[in-house]
C-alpha cells in the first residue's frame, strides 16, 4: 500500500482574457513539503506579479512518500 506525506502546492489562479474569451485556469505551480516554504512563495509571487487576473495561493495536499 502507498503511504502519502502531507505538502502544500503553490498555486496561481488565472481569470484574464485570451483572444476575447474568459480565463478561468489554475495551475500547479510547485509543490513544497512545508507550509511555511508555500507561504514564503506565494508572498514572493504576489509581490513580484501585481496582475489584478492573477491570484496566487496555497492548498494543502499530499505527496507520494519515497520509498
Amino acid at each position: 500500500m502507498t503511504d502519502f506525506d502531507r505538502a502544500w502546492a503553490v498555486l496561481l489562479r488565472d481569470t484574464g482574457q485570451l483572444e476575447g474569451d474568459e480565463l478561468d485556469v489554475v495551475d500547479v505551480l510547485r509543490v513544497y513539503r512545508t507550509d511555511g516554504a508555500a507561504l514564503a512563495e506565494v508572498r514572493r509571487l504576489r509581490a513580484e506579479d501585481q496582475d489584478e487576473d492573477h491570484l496566487y495561493y496555497c492548498e494543502e495536499t499530499e505527496v507520494e512518500r519515497p520509498e
